[in-house]
């Protein structure tokens, strides 16, 4: 029954924007200012700022916006960049089932060099939370960013990222992408078909927490001036 009533928040997101049931996700954006760091804010129905808003297209379907320059000021504690993301507020182990999927489009005003999150989930870990997996848009591609982090965050088993091409992708092109774990094992699609399988080793904790993130998380470095906007609906979780 919980399954079911939480599927159903999300149908209400998009069929109705004023019947948002963001409960179980919190806002992360930039502050405006490089002494201020990232805020969080809880969503509710009557949320909106300019780094997101409900859109709805001229065929009357809904979609999340998230619009971000990489030029903002107010990274992260941890964070290489700024971010508008959600954050599920819900944490799952590895040992557990758990996906994130959702439709997605984008505009930038610097195609060639613009690098960008669209959505991934961290591990709870004793020193900073640390990334096993990232969907990063780079150069009109799509890959997957994965690293087998141990519990400080920090040491990774096997010393390596492990990148999975999920293919090219043109600006306002939409593409589905699916984020499946289920007993250590990751599967990733785009578009219905299987793309990448990640095994976690052993030594990925089965018990550390993990959660979902989705937006925009920018990769540049040095913080360029670049604007982009993810545009993305058929956004569910499942446990």
């Amino acid at each position: 029954m919980r399954k079911i009533h939480f599927l159903l928040s999300f149908f209400l997101l998009f069929t109705n924007a004023y019947a948002i049931d963001f409960s179980k996700w919190l806002f992360q954006y930039p502050s405006g200012t490089t002494e201020g760091g990232m805020l969080s804010s809880p969503v509710t129905q009557d949320f909106k700022s300019k780094y997101f808003s409900i859109y709805e297209n001229e065929s009357g379907t809904k979609y999340m916006r998230f619009s971000l320059d990489a030029s903002d000021k107010g990274k992260s504690k941890n964070g290489s960049s700024v971010r508008a993301e959600l954050r599920h507020l819900k944490e799952w182990k590895l040992s557990d089932s758990a996906s994130l999927s959702y439709t997605f489009y984008f505009t930038s005003t610097d195609f060639k060099n613009a690098k960008f999150t669209v959505g991934q989930f961290l591990q709870h870990c004793t020193k900073k939370d640390s990334p096993l997996c990232r969907i990063e848009l780079e150069n009109g591609k799509i890959t997957a960013k994965v690293s087998n982090y141990e519990a400080d965050g920090i040491t990774k088993a096997d010393g390596k990222t492990h990148s999975y091409d999920l293919g090219p992708v043109s600006q306002k092109e939409e593409v589905s992408i699916k984020i499946q774990v289920e007993n250590k094992v990751l599967t990733l699609y785009r578009d219905d078909s299987l793309k990448a399988r990640h095994t976690f080793p052993d030594s990925v904790s089965s018990t550390q927490m993990n959660y979902f993130k989705a937006g925009i998380y920018y990769q540049n470095k040095n913080s360029p001036k670049i604007f982009s906007e993810i545009f993305m609906h058929d956004f569910k979780t499942e446990f």
